[in-house]
Parts: C-alpha cells; sequence; structure tokens
C-alpha cells in the first residue's frame, strides 16, 4: 500500500532531501505530492477533506513548514489543522524556532521536527510509524 504524504515546504532543496529519504524507505512505499506555500496546501486539504466524504482516504500525513511565503508560525498550523484535524501533522522547523513547534504539538500537530541534517532519516521514521 502506497501512503500519500502532503509535504508543504517552501525551501526546494529541503524539499529534495525529503523526498529522497521517503523514496529510499524499505519498510513503507510514498507518494509525496510537494507544494511550496500554506494556500495551496489549503487546496490540497480542501479536496482531500472532499474525497473523504465520499469514501476515498489515502492521505497519510502532512509534513509541514511554518515559516512559508503567505504564512508564517503558528498561524500556519492552525489554518491547515482546521481544514483536517484527522490527518497526521509533523511540523518542520529551525532548531530557533523550536517553541513555536512546541506551541503546535499544542494546538493538535503530532510531533515536530527539528531542520538538520538527520531530518530527512527521521521524516522517512515517522511516517513510516
Amino acid at each position: 500500500m502506497i501512503s500519500r504524504i502532503l509535504l508543504i515546504q517552501q525551501d526546494q532543496a529541503d524539499a529534495k532531501a525529503i523526498q529522497e529519504s521517503l523514496a529510499r524507505s524499505r519498510d513503507a512505499l510514498f507518494r509525496v505530492e510537494w507544494v511550496r506555500q500554506c494556500s495551496e496546501g489549503v487546496e490540497r486539504l480542501t479536496q482531500y477533506a472532499s474525497q473523504l466524504k465520499a469514501g476515498v482516504r489515502d492521505l497519510g500525513a502532512v509534513l509541514l513548514d511554518l515559516f512559508l511565503s503567505d504564512t508564517r508560525g503558528i498561524e500556519t498550523f492552525d489554518r491547515l489543522y482546521a481544514l483536517a484535524p484527522y490527518v497526521p501533522i509533523l511540523v518542520l522547523v529551525a532548531p530557533q524556532d523550536e517553541a513555536i513547534a512546541k506551541m503546535a504539538v499544542e494546538h493538535g500537530a503530532q510531533d515536530y521536527l527539528l531542520k538538520t541534517a538527520w531530518m530527512p532519516i527521521c521524516c522517512r521514521r515517522c511516517c513510516v510509524a
């Protein structure tokens, strides 16, 4: 079974590293849909919500950078979580923004990952779990 992951990440290098790491997983197969802005994520989650009403459940998780060009901080998480509170959201942040990531967990995020060299590997492990 293939798990669909919605990756909302502005930085192309980070997105590519995460996509490559998920593609190398031996534990699961992933199909990653990458968008760069919160507004695009809102559009995808709105589509997913209508598919869910029709009985189609194919979105395994959302990987979300909280700092995008069209929204920043906890508002980014809150906006997406309001659309799909039943979809696990993993927040991606730089180490200096860990306090905001912890706030997102308090608001309902599944967990958070710090953007470090290990982040792509951690994403793969979190998405398999």
